[in-house]
This record gives structure tokens, sequence and C-alpha cells, in this order.
């Protein structure tokens, strides 16, 4: 596999001197490109939260095992009555121990993302009553390889930054915070301060850009559904870019059905949509005016994402309904 090629503009300084060595400022230009390789990984990480992944994960499956519980006992006793069968097992069965640190082969360990030259993110500074909080979904229960895949994806994500400073990967999962898997929270932070979205950031005392992550009941084998929440940014047909909607969703080819891959990780995803928002050819922007409520909201993203996508010939996931219209709470006891 061919190593992944990174614009050198969209790096640090500190880490164009990782690249480049001495001949840094002299030689090189910001159209060059340099390889991900594994001696580029930061040497010095932060240190581990303290959280174990599978008590997080458990605690969050926990809703799910009850309701997977009352309705075996019922199918069980139903069952017994009339043919003197068993149940069959849960399909959210919790993560294994042996499980904890599994990565795949885009796993932090090979990549370098996007870093800030000047690092002013904190974590854990989001207030996340703020935000949309869902219920688990409906369809939470009888979507096993979706719960399998966002548990395994949940734990990669955590190991990866207890490995990692969070300026140094440029993304931030605070998954302390959920208690719902088929939502997320991520946060982008610590641009390289001559990026257009960067000054935009530092000019309104923003320190990052709060993400919200959907996943359907097809999930691994539908993309996830990705939208900016806070703050807005400036549409594309004013000059914007960053494969920002005029909704805030983000609309690139990888997030629909025509250049998803379920193998993609979450990883990967976030390293993709960081180098849509530091394209500096078509720079993403924040917005010059507000716009109402600063907030972006679900009905607009998802519509503004169904027009760029159609506009562009790319395949709408069909559970992209479920995601916007049809969310609710699993069935009750």
């Amino acid at each position: 596999m061919e190593p992944l090629q990174i614009p050198l503009s969209a790096l640090s300084i500190t880490r164009q001197q990782e690249a480049l060595g001495p001949t840094l400022g002299n030689t090189a230009s910001n159209d060059s490109f340099v390889a991900v390789t594994d001696n580029m990984n930061d040497e010095s990480c932060d240190s581990d939260s303290g959280d174990d992944p599978d008590i997080l994960v458990d605690d969050i499956l926990k809703p799910y095992r009850a309701h997977e519980s009352r309705k075996r006992q019922r199918s069980t006793s139903s069952e017994q009555s009339s043919y003197g069968q068993a149940s069959l097992p849960s399909p959210c069965k919790g993560p294994k121990r042996s499980e904890i640190g599994e990565t795949n082969t885009r796993s932090a360990q090979n990549m370098t993302v996007l870093f800030s030259d000047h690092p002013i993110f904190g974590t854990g500074l989001l207030d996340h009553k703020t935000l949309p909080q869902l219920p688990p979904p409906s369809w939470a229960t009888s979507s096993p390889m979706a719960l399998q895949t966002l548990t395994r994806e949940l734990k990669q994500v955590h190991t990866i930054q207890s490995q990692n400073h969070a300026a140094s990967l440029g993304w931030s999962v605070d998954t302390s915070a959920i208690d719902n898997l088929f939502q997320w929270i991520v946060q982008f932070h610590s641009f390289e301060s001559g990026l257009p979205l960067a000054m935009d950031m530092e000019s309104r005392g923003i320190k990052s850009i709060v993400l919200e992550v959907r996943f359907g009941s097809n999930f691994p084998m539908s993309p996830p559904f990705v939208r900016i929440i806070r703050p807005r940014f400036l549409p594309f047909l004013e000059g914007g870019g960053g494969h920002v909607t005029a909704g805030g969703a983000i609309c690139s080819e990888m997030l629909t059905n025509s250049g998803w891959s379920p193998a993609m990780s979450m990883e990967m995803v976030f390293l993709q949509i960081r180098l849509g928002l530091c394209d500096i050819k078509r720079p993403a922007r924040l917005d010059t005016w507000q716009r109402g409520d600063n907030d972006y909201g679900i009905a607009e993203a998802v519509a503004a994402y169904i027009r760029a996508a159609v506009n562009h010939g790319w395949d709408v996931p069909e559970d992209l309904e479920n995601i916007h219209a049809e969310w609710g709470m699993p069935p009750a006891s």
C-alpha cells in the first residue's frame, strides 16, 4: 500500500521540520507533499485518561442489554409454553476484554494529521448540554453489525486519543460523554495558524469546530452522516469551501454510497474531513454575519446534503431518512 500523501502546507512547522529536516524554508514549497511514515509519530503522548474503554462501552450498552433481556424473557416464556424452546441470544453482547487496544491498518501509529504550530485547544471544555442529545435510535437493538462495529470504533478512538496529544491529532471525541453509540460529538481544532479558517477562528475567539456524527442501522455498510453544529460557515455559493454545505453537512463522495467503504475507520473519516477543511484551493471560511440561530439544524443539514449529492451524481444512503426523521427510543417493554 502506498503511503498517504499530505500537503506540506497543511502540516505544522514542527511536523514540517520532522519531514524535511534542516532544508525547511530553503527548498520546500507550499505545494510539496510528504508521505506518512511510522517515524513521524509524536514521541511524547498524553497520558491515558484512566478510563477503561471496556467500562465506557459497557455503560453505553446497558440500556440496549436491558431491553434485549426483557425481550428475551418475554420470548422465552412464550416459546417455552408453546414449544419448550429457549430464545435466541442477544445481539448486543459486550466486547471481549481481549479486544482492548485493537487497531486497524489505518491506526494512529501509521498516520500523521494536520497539526497546529500554536495549539490552544483544551479538552473537556465543551458543554455537551448545549448540544443535541439523542436517545438510542429505534433500530439500535436490531442492528448487531452496527453495534459491534461502533463498539470497536469507539474503543479504537479512545486508545488513539490516550496515546497522542490532542493538538497533534487535530480532532477530539469525549468518549466519557457518549451514552448513545449511534451519536458522537467531535471537535476539530488546532489548525495551522496560516489557514484562512484558523485566522477566522482566532479573530472570533473560537477554539474548535463542533460536529455531530450519526450512524444508521446499515452502518458500516452505509456511511455515517456528519454535520457541523457550530459555528456557521460561509456558504459555497458565497465563496466558502471545505466540503461544507449551506446547511452545515459535510458532503464529500466518501460520505455517500458512491465513495464509502465499509472498511473505512472513523479515524480515517476524521482525517479526510480535516483535509477538506484545510483545503487551500477552496478554503473553508466562517460566515461573515449571523444567520438566525448560531447553530445549524439537522433538517437544513440533511436537505443541503441531499442537494449536493444529487448535483454531483452521488448515491444518497438509504438509511438517511431514518437518521434524520425517524430517530426514536427502543420499543417499550
